[in-house]
């Protein structure tokens, strides 16, 4: 079902395929989402519904991203400032704090969030800049990962003009990094170029280490 629609709407269309939000979850769930459409599959029904409800002559139309997590778990965003969750069975706790914190403060919206589907871990990188996350990694990918976001936050810091405090790893560690501190001493430990530092690259690389 997927790969006929993906091959109807963008065979030879790389730049068209580029703009579509893809994600998979449990027992061949998926949600897939372009400026020609979309189109799911097996999702959890709470969501579903809350998907066709949208849709609706007045709603807000299908939802801009999606992530499927586990235990029949998602989050859902409209245009990075309206979510909707359904986080159960003690799953993702900081996932529901920060989403709590940021329906009180739709300014600050959500870029990106990915939740893992076998594990209680998670991503989050907010509009503002700010970062929030939880992986099962072990020590040294661990390492490498807070590398590359201290870098990357250190950039954001000074380009912008503002400090972030980000909560880090299993032990939700407060780092603060303002225009004035020195993250990128660690330069040496990051594994990708100072080039390859657009939103969409190292979000891939995150991806490959945290799931």
């Amino acid at each position: 079902m997927l790969s006929e629609w993906l091959t109807q709407n963008f065979e030879g269309d790389t730049t068209g395929f580029r703009k579509c939000y893809l994600t998979f979850g449990h027992d061949y769930s998926f949600f897939v989402r372009s400026p020609k459409g979309c189109l799911w599959n097996n999702l959890p029904a709470s969501l579903e519904k809350m998907i066709l409800n949208q849709m609706k002559q007045g709603g807000s139309g299908p939802p801009k991203m999606v992530s499927l997590g586990a235990g029949g778990t998602w989050v859902a965003t409209w245009d990075g400032k309206y979510y909707l969750w359904v986080l159960v069975n003690h799953y993702y706790d900081g996932v529901h704090e920060a989403l709590k914190e940021n329906n009180n403060d739709r300014s600050k919206g959500i870029n990106y969030i990915a939740i893992s589907p076998y594990e209680d871990t998670y991503f989050i990188h907010f509009n503002n800049g700010m970062i929030n996350y939880n992986s099962a990694l072990n020590s040294q990918p661990e390492q490498e990962l807070r590398h590359i976001i201290y870098r990357y936050m250190q950039e954001r810091a000074r380009a912008d003009k503002v400090t972030y405090r980000l909560l880090v790893g299993k032990d939700q560690k407060s780092v603060v990094i303002s225009p004035t501190t020195s993250y990128e001493k660690y330069d040496s430990l990051v594994e990708v170029s100072s080039e390859d530092l657009s939103p969409q690259s190292w979000m891939s690389w995150l991806w490959k280490k945290i799931f």
